[in-house]
């Protein structure tokens, strides 16, 4: 991989943090839906959630790119590539592929594009039951809970 150019489809490397945009929350935590694919993502080249590489992208510039929704976008997470490949469902099962996460460049000329990637994974095969992927979900979750920080109201 080129360090300034990010190949589409190749692995982050793993020592790269990725965010992670949410919702503004009650409790002001991240909630486990906040990993859930959309029916956008599930019919994207990928099937992923998108993610933006920390050291390319800032958390308002990631925020832009939600356009008419941005404003609820309150929360950013910070969730290491490696942690995010450790994971396995609780209880583990071979029918579970591990995460990772890719680069997934867009076509925009907005500031911080060049971060764009996707986490995947999270989409549940057929035959293969709820439970471990709102597992991984959940894991998610904490992971993204443990380095958060809230967003200044939009202007």
């Amino acid at each position: 991989m080129n360090e300034l150019h990010p190949v589409e489809g190749e692995p982050l490397l793993v020592a790269e943090f990725v965010s992670r945009l949410a919702p503004q929350s009650k409790d002001g935590r991240v909630s486990p839906a906040t990993f859930t694919l959309s029916s956008d993502d599930q019919n994207g080249k990928y099937q992923s959630l998108s993610v933006w590489a920390k050291r390319f992208t800032s958390c308002d510039q990631a925020r832009e790119f939600m356009d008419e929704k941005k404003a609820s976008y309150r929360l950013c997470a910070f969730l290491n590539v490696s942690e995010i490949r450790a994971l396995r469902p609780e209880p583990d099962s071979p029918d579970v592929s591990s995460l990772d996460v890719v680069w997934e460049p867009l076509a925009d000329p907005r500031p911080g594009v060049r971060g764009h990637a996707g986490l995947i994974g999270l989409l549940r095969p057929s035959g293969v039951g709820k439970t471990y992927y709102k597992s991984l979900r959940a894991q998610l979750a904490e992971l993204a809970n443990e380095n958060l920080i809230a967003l200044s109201d939009l202007a």
